[in-house]
């Protein structure tokens, strides 16, 4: 079979990664009662397994995007989809703690670089309308999330469940290797709405001239924000529940499914909205109704005597990942309107990767924090960060200018 360059096979492919990707970033949340029980870990010691899963995000992030603006694309996608590969599969033969702290380094930082690795290749592919496409790829992806969660919560209860639910991943992530490998990439196309008119010229590339830029600050606060208050909710919500109310693991996993499972279906929804409103304008309605909605619901929650009563807030904080859904892949197509294509890639991975040090601190701590003050009391640090996330993200949309002193289109 011949390279393609057809946009339906780009769009296909795309769609297996990006279900497989989703799935791989929920699980070890979702598993989160699993390790404690079989590993006889505290809240501390599963905080650590998050804490090595973003220190992978970090080091892949910031290498492999640098990578990707050297040496082509879709050649370090390939390469980082094979590592990505074999830690899967130690995955399903393994049943040594230390063993599994590496392969959450590799696999956590190489499914993080690939899934932004195909946001950035989206609008070299689909020039017509990459703001819709990118949401929907991120649609599936929650797809694989959301569904992954449900069937985790039901059916994942001991260690062998975990090894084979990586070998189903196993199966679809060579699949999907195999069909990628047809797939032709252009490298230098980009569609006219990010035209390097309004952008800063490269200048030597690389990432002294990406730190130059004075948007970098602000858009590494914005993500990093925004991590802690959404990757909050994927690695402790089960844990939180449990403690806070006494739910079972069936029932916490309940709310974190609908949480993500609103994530997917309003990527879908809004992914037109967000086409016709543009970037910015998306950033600030559902960044500032998300929000609301997340803490206010959140909060209440947390704080109120009845469990009952909890029981429905949950639901609505559940709903507010419907309204924030289209935020991530949108914020990751805004920092496109900063840097010009040659260094895109080094780009985006040094604001993630400098974001992704949030996740690091926030869940080296966090357990720690949760143990000795209780989830009552640690779990409010979310809410909060999701207001500063917002703080953040209206501070550099009405700025309206980039790291040259031109305006942002």
């Amino acid at each position: 079979m011949k390279k393609t360059a057809s946009p339906v096979y780009a769009y296909i492919v795309f769609m297996i990664l990006m279900v497989m990707l989703g799935a791989s970033d929920s699980m070890k949340g979702v598993f989160a009662p699993v390790f404690r029980n079989h590993f006889h870990l505290d809240s501390a010691g599963f905080s650590f397994i998050v804490t090595v899963s973003y220190i992978g995000n970090l080091v892949f992030m910031l290498f492999g995007s640098r990578f990707a603006d050297r040496f082509g694309k879709k050649a370090v996608f390939t390469v980082m989809l094979l590592l990505w590969l074999c830690g899967i599969l130690l995955y399903t033969v393994t049943d040594s703690y230390g063993v599994i702290l590496v392969c959450m380094f590799i696999t956590m930082g190489t499914s993080t670089l690939m899934s932004t690795m195909i946001n950035i290749m989206t609008p070299l592919i689909f020039a017509g309308a990459p703001a819709l496409v990118v949401n929907t790829l991120f649609f599936v992806q929650g797809i694989g999330t959301s569904g992954s969660q449900a069937a985790a919560g039901k059916f994942g209860h001991v260690f062998g469940d975990w090894q084979t639910a990586n070998l189903i991943l196993l199966i679809a992530g060579a699949a999907g290797l195999v069909l990628f490998h047809f797939m032709h990439i252009p490298e230098n196309t980009v569609p006219a709405e990010y035209s390097d008119s309004d952008r800063q010229k490269p200048a030597g590339g690389g990432w002294k001239q990406v730190l130059q830029n004075k948007a970098f600050i602000m858009l590494f606060l914005m993500f990093g924000f925004y991590f802690v208050a959404e990757h909050g909710i994927l690695n402790w919500l089960v844990l939180y529940c449990g403690s806070r109310f006494g739910f079972n693991q069936e029932k916490s996993a309940l709310y974190l499914s609908l949480f993500f499972g609103g994530i997917t279906v309003g990527r879908l929804v809004f992914a037109p909205a967000v086409q016709k409103f543009g970037i910015q304008k998306s950033l600030m309605v559902f960044g500032g109704a998300g929000a609301g909605v997340y803490v206010l619901s959140f909060c209440a929650a947390d704080l109120c005597q009845s469990v009952q009563v909890s029981s429905v807030l949950l639901y609505v904080l559940a709903f507010s990942g419907f309204i924030l859904s289209i935020l991530y892949p949108t914020m990751v197509l805004f920092i496109r309107q900063f840097y010009s294509e040659d260094i895109i890639s080094t780009a985006t991975g040094a604001v993630i990767s400098a974001a992704t040090l949030f996740d690091i601190l926030f869940n080296l701590f966090f357990g720690a924090f949760a143990d000795a003050a209780g989830f009552t009391v640690s779990i409010l640090v979310l809410p909060l960060f999701m207001i500063l996330y917002f703080i953040a993200a209206v501070r550099l949309c009405r700025g309206g200018r980039n790291g040259t002193g031109q305006t942002v289109a």
